[in-house]
């Protein structure tokens, strides 16, 4: 989760992705998909629990292929 009007304003800059690594920006890019699939404050609590108790389904999605150099 990304917090901060700053933060957040650098990282939505394409030309400051380049500054970024190839799996961090994996992990916006994860971040990203997240952020358009959970759109309740239920849904965010939901998926916060299914991270700590390492679900199935949640454990499947993180262990998806991804390309490196995405976004």
């Amino acid at each position: 989760m990304l917090i901060g009007r700053k933060l957040v304003g650098w990282v939505g800059r394409k030309s400051n992705l380049a500054f970024l690594t190839a799996s961090t920006r994996v992990q916006l890019t994860m971040g990203q998909e997240l952020s358009a699939a959970v759109t309740t404050v239920n849904e965010v609590g939901q998926t916060i629990m299914k991270c700590l108790n390492r679900d199935p389904d949640w454990v499947a999605w993180l262990s998806r292929p991804r390309p490196k150099a995405v976004l």
